[in-house]
């Protein structure tokens, strides 16, 4: 579902949108002002950033990793306080997360499925080895996580009928649904060898496979587009196209390999038995509807809230100009509404929940809701 960065998650909207963003299959990463306090609030499920929005040398890519979407969730009891959130130090706030996020956000219309420049403990328990040894080979291998990447190590032999290596996923916990997306981006560093990148669409784990096969460049970093069409269905390296194309909203797990063999009894054409290095920093769905990338939580300007652009606050401008997909939901208290206009009011659970909503609704990209809190 991709990776979402929630600031502002250890205030009691930015909780809601936590727990639903986690409920919905996100990835969430929680920007917190310490990790104790994270700890306490918010628990374990989500990955906690210590940084301060405040402060834009701690925003780095560094820190964050490659996300896909921010939410801002500001202190709803501002508004109950009778505290702007537009004031100067919410508008630099905002300022900074904009800043930052050109430095961190995926391109429109690409979903973060791995984001190893974020390494994890879930990563480190959800890839394992499956090398030639489970047929009598005596090939070996790892995946390793530095600071800034996965490091598919090992040493391929021929030796017993051997040659092939490779690391794979647990089944995931749920079918991933990549239909809207046109295919597999790569971002990996390699060594000259030809890898082969699998997806799995049944929960098997002896069945069939669909494979690419792709060349690296020793030591430089590339990205490698793999259509969902171009995914051939193999078993044990021989094709199988009667089992038809991908089915990309059922995709159970997925596999790098190195193998002396191609398809069908052909020999890969750029291997080298000995030990290998395959680095990679992501693998993400590309090709998708462009959405929302940054959520903002904006409170109202003025009790008389109007369209033109005198009442608009500073960081919703900021924003709008950053050229970011956005949605902006502007919060209001519910006394506010004057004349004949009338809403309905929401609490926290509310708001939260159309937060998770826009992230999935490319038609909610560079609009503006208001919403009354009661």
């Amino acid at each position: 579902m991709g990776v979402v960065l929630v600031a502002g998650a250890t205030s009691a909207l930015g909780q809601q949108v936590v727990q639903r963003l986690l409920a919905q299959g996100y990835q969430v990463r929680s920007l917190v002002p310490n990790l104790s306090q994270g700890q306490e609030i918010l628990g374990g499920e989500a990955d906690l950033i210590v940084a301060d929005v405040t402060q834009p040398d701690t925003l780095t890519s560094k820190t964050l990793g490659s996300i896909d979407a921010i939410v801002y969730c500001p202190n709803v009891a501002l508004l109950s306080a009778g505290i702007n959130a537009h004031s100067p130090t919410a508008f630099f706030d905002v300022q900074n997360l904009a800043q930052a996020a050109a430095l961190v956000l995926s391109q429109p219309g690409e979903n973060t499925l791995f984001d190893f420049t974020y390494p994890s403990a879930n990563l480190k328990e959800l890839w394992g080895a499956v090398d030639d040894v489970v047929m009598g080979g005596v090939s070996q291998s790892e995946m390793r996580l530095s600071d800034s990447s996965a490091l598919f190590v090992g040493n391929v032999s021929t030796a017993n009928s051997g040659g092939f290596a490779s690391i794979r996923t647990r089944n995931f916990s749920s079918a991933i649904a990549l239909g809207n997306y046109q295919g597999i981006k790569l971002r990996v560093k390699g060594d000259g060898n030809r890898y082969k990148f699998l997806l799995r669409t049944e929960e098997k784990w002896d069945g069939v496979a669909y494979s690419h096969s792709f060349d690296t460049v020793s030591d430089q970093w590339i990205n490698i587009e793999i259509p969902f069409s171009a995914l051939v269905p193999v078993f044990r390296a021989k094709t199988v196209p009667n089992d038809g194309p991908l089915d990309p909203n059922r995709i159970c797990s997925c596999q790098f390999m190195l193998s002396k063999f191609e398809y069908d009894g052909a020999l890969n054409p750029q291997f080298t038995p000995g030990p290998f290095q395959l680095e990679i920093a992501s693998v993400k769905a590309y090709g998708g509807p462009t959405l929302p990338q940054f959520v903002l939580l904006s409170v109202a300007t003025s009790p008389q809230l109007q369209s033109d652009s005198t009442s608009l606050s500073q960081d919703e401008e900021r924003v709008r100009s950053s050229g970011i997909p956005h949605t902006i939901i502007r919060l209001h208290q519910s006394t506010e509404i004057t004349g004949d206009r009338s809403q309905e009011t929401a609490n926290p659970k509310d708001i939260a929940e159309l937060c998770v909503q826009v992230l999935a609704q490319p038609e909610a990209c560079n609009r503006t809701f208001e919403k009354a809190v009661n």
